[in-house]
């Protein structure tokens, strides 16, 4: 009220200040808690103590103990940050995306990113599009839209492992002891649907898995976990108000829960 070139924007990305009219911002948000992280991801071995973490309207940051001080971020994407895969051996090389799907990927970490998203008819991903890396190799990818989609060149191409889910994919795992059996979840019009396949995806084939009580509760899966070592152990975690209905274990890859 006391000048007319001062702005003063409250955005869920934190409080913003432009003082000439709207021409240019600063971020005066610090000490205020506004970040909201999903995802977080960190090198393996010697790189443990690097870590990125998506979110929401915060972007993509990393934090590796080199800033000043100490317990300071970087922010090396922007937008909406979600998931985020870190290369277990070089903790250079980090793949992210934000919103919907749109995955990006830097080798020389977090300087810059590139857009290496599976080909456009693989469409539009889920809010959180779900991607993981290979437990076993480094280069291989998979990633889960309206189908799988596999890369095994650090997501120079991609290939189609899937027939369509017809809705997007909500989590999605591997397991790490036989990395035949892959687990996805998607929707099937409003209603989730759980699938797996035994072959890695070589013949498209993916068999359903859907547990009873989520269509009958409108339950959707958040995220799935496969035993390290036994293919057919998994666990499921499920979103809505619903008490007793959070997390779900199964012993035959996915027959009975």
């Amino acid at each position: 009220p006391f000048s007319n070139s001062e702005i003063y924007a409250a955005t869920d990305g934190g409080m913003h200040l432009s003082s000439n009219s709207g021409n240019s911002w600063t971020n005066i948000s610090n000490t205020l808690s506004t970040m909201q992280f999903y995802r977080l991801s960190s090198g393996g071995g010697s790189f443990y103590n690097t870590i990125y973490a998506g979110a929401q309207d915060n972007g993509i940051n990393k934090y590796d103990g080199s800033l000043s001080p100490s317990l300071q971020w970087d922010r090396v994407n922007g937008g909406d940050g979600m998931n985020v895969v870190t290369n277990p051996s070089n903790a250079l090389i980090n793949y992210a995306s934000v919103q919907n799907g749109d995955l990006k990927k830097t080798s020389n970490g977090g300087v810059s990113y590139g857009g290496v998203s599976p080909p456009a008819l693989a469409g539009t991903g889920y809010w959180i599009t779900p991607f993981i890396i290979s437990p076993s190799n480094s280069n291989t990818l998979f990633a889960g839209y309206k189908n799988v989609w596999k890369t095994v060149n650090s997501a120079g191409s991609w290939t189609s492992i899937s027939n369509s889910f017809l809705g997007n994919c909500t989590a999605l795992a591997i397991a790490p002891s036989d990395e035949n059996y892959i687990y996805a979840s998607a929707f099937f019009g409003s209603i989730m649907r759980l699938f797996a396949t035994q072959d890695g995806g070589t013949t498209l084939a993916w068999t359903e898995i859907t547990p009873p009580f989520i269509g009958q509760d409108s339950l959707y899966i958040t995220d799935i976990v496969v035993s390290d070592n036994d293919p057919l152990k998994v666990w499921i975690t499920l979103a809505r108000y619903y008490d007793g209905h959070k997390v779900y274990y199964s012993e035959d890859g996915g027959m009975s829960w």
